[in-house]
């Protein structure tokens, strides 16, 4: 293997990196932070694979494309969870991919730099066209760094993908078109003028799409920051105002106990009873015990008022610390919104009636199942859609796809309950 053979297998999966990279950054094919490093480890190790073997067999340029396409395509389905709805997303990043190596090759005119172009196998590119990729790698690591930092998402919406993707389609036949003029013509002011017009095309283009999402996706964070404020604040109150609650009840059992002690050693049986009967009696608020998880142990305490007050019976089990591979904000989204929805739909059953929210979890092998059950109304309509009490579906089936967990949903009965499913 020469080194040109071994430039262009660079170049080829530089081009299969960033186009992979594309879909995840602008059109939500999401990896969970634990697999990130192995699933992409695995998915380039794959077209790096199918590369050498393109090499090796010395095939035809169209069924290079084709298996290269096809190694693309392996690695975002891979990538999405083995979602098949993810691999449509391949064009428009193919497409901005190639944009970004027209708008250099743009530069490379304007600066006289196509007299250096240089061959390799059966194509050849001018300097910047060649390392376009490697700029737009360099380009794409910037975005991830920042989005990630600041808890930013900028994925498109399928009206933006459409438009990004008719610009995309449209844009290199005019340019073909002026390349034409601008060679007959020869005049530098014209390819000047060419070039910053496409360069501030593309410019607008994307930075009012993206600046569009990001502050879509600041207001999102700020109201999720300030409810989950809110309730953690109400929740953190109530944990200690129990935490307090419980020591004065311990220290009250303990003078009691003195009480009785006192009264056994002189023999007053009778009297000893009637005090223990008495204490009996009395009440003393149910303080939830910790299920593993501190933030649900907060959010439990937050709406523990809500929940005694309509008597709804509240029941946890098995061990909620499973989920501390997810991040902190996710927990918080995930959890908040399965109560609310509850809640929300015990609360429509009218009172006296049973009113219950049972949430459980278990390991399974490599999987953690969690599964929460309510009360519901019973004659409600049969259409699925319309069993999806409260908003906050949407937000927990978010947080499930971005770990890959299975979300199902069904209402039998009178009873509604939630399944994720989580590959750990």
């Amino acid at each position: 293997m020469n080194l040109t053979t071994i430039a262009v297998i660079l170049m080829n999966m530089l081009t299969t990196v960033n186009v992979v990279l594309l879909t995840e950054l602008l059109f939500g094919v999401t990896v969970s932070d634990r697999q990130k490093i192995s699933k992409h480890c695995t998915a380039f190790g794959f077209c790096l694979f199918l590369n050498l073997i393109i090499t090796a067999c010395e095939l035809g340029d169209t069924t290079q494309f084709l298996l290269i396409f096809l190694s693309m395509a392996v690695s975002v389905w891979y990538l999405a969870g083995f979602r098949l709805s993810a691999i449509p997303y391949l064009i428009p990043a193919i497409l901005i991919d190639t944009e970004f190596a027209t708008v250099l090759g743009l530069f490379d005119r304007l600066l006289s730099l196509e007299k250096y172009r240089f061959s390799l196998g059966e194509g050849s590119w001018t300097p910047l066209e060649g390392t376009a990729d490697i700029f737009l790698l360099l380009l794409l690591s910037l975005c991830f760094y920042i989005t990630r930092k600041k808890s930013l998402n900028i994925r498109l919406n399928s009206a933006e993908t459409i438009v990004v993707t008719i610009f995309m389609l449209f844009l290199p036949i005019i340019d073909t078109g002026m390349n034409v003029i601008i060679e007959q013509s020869g005049r530098f002011t014209l390819m000047l003028g060419w070039t910053a017009f496409i360069c501030v095309l593309n410019i607008a283009l994307f930075y009012g799409v993206i600046h569009r999402n990001i502050a879509r996706s600041y207001r999102q964070l700020s109201e999720d920051y300030k409810s989950q404020y809110e309730t953690a604040l109400k929740g953190i109150g109530k944990s200690s105002e129990m935490a307090e609650q419980d020591m004065r009840i311990g220290h009250d059992m303990k003078n009691h106990f003195i009480v009785v002690n006192e009264m056994l050693a002189k023999g007053a049986y009778e009297d000893a009873a009637d005090y223990l009967g008495n204490l009996q009696k009395q009440h003393y608020p149910h303080s939830y015990k910790a299920t593993g998880c501190k933030i649900l142990d907060v959010l439990l305490a937050a709406k523990a008022e809500e929940i005694e007050h309509n008597h709804i019976e509240l029941k946890v089990t098995g061990d909620m610390s499973l989920f501390d591979f997810m991040e902190p904000m996710d927990r918080t989204t995930l959890f908040s919104n399965l109560l609310d929805n509850a809640i929300a739909a015990c609360l429509k059953i009218p009172e006296g009636n049973l009113r219950y929210i049972h949430m459980q979890t278990a390991e399974m092998g490599n999987r953690t199942a969690l599964r929460i059950q309510n009360s519901a109304e019973s004659h409600a309509p049969e259409s699925p859609k319309a069993h999806r009490i409260g908003i906050g579906l949407g937000q927990i089936r978010q947080v499930a796809e971005k770990y890959h967990a299975a979300c199902e949903t069904s209402f039998v009965n009178g009873e509604y309950c939630v399944i994720l499913l989580f590959e750990i």
